[in-house]
């Protein structure tokens, strides 16, 4: 009986400091991957973001590419200024001459996109032959 209640007396359970090493540790683990997931979506915003200018850009140059050349630049009344909620800019330069063009058809046209901070700049190349 005796050897009965010492196994029992050394059987008594978890120590409190035992549980509250488990729930600290558990706590950790748990900010870890909460903070890995936070990570992971702020991430894939801004991947979204950039995707959304770029399609821009590239919906612009199309446009661009569409139109008949202009020396004076004035591609602005035919070119939207958002394209998906992103905000597109024209900034033509004067036309110039150049080899294989006739004088004043050559010129560059630079697109800037931009959403939220996120800004990306094309120059395409008009010319008139």
């Amino acid at each position: 009986m005796r050897a009965l209640r010492g196994a029992l007396r050394e059987e008594r359970g978890s120590s409190l400091i035992e549980i509250m090493l488990s729930a600290t540790l558990i706590g950790i683990a748990f900010v870890a991957i909460f903070g890995a997931l936070s990570a992971g979506a702020i991430s894939a915003q801004k991947n979204n973001l950039e995707v959304q200018v770029e399609v821009a850009l590239s919906t612009a140059k199309g446009s661009l590419a569409q139109t008949a050349f202009d020396a004076t630049g004035t591609y602005g009344t035919i070119f939207p200024t958002t394209i998906n909620g992103v905000s597109v800019s024209l900034n033509p330069s004067p036309a110039v001459a150049a080899p294989g063009y006739a004088l004043g058809s050559l010129q560059a046209v630079t697109i800037v996109a931009s959403l939220n901070g996120t800004t990306k700049t094309i120059t395409v190349y008009k010319g008139n032959r």
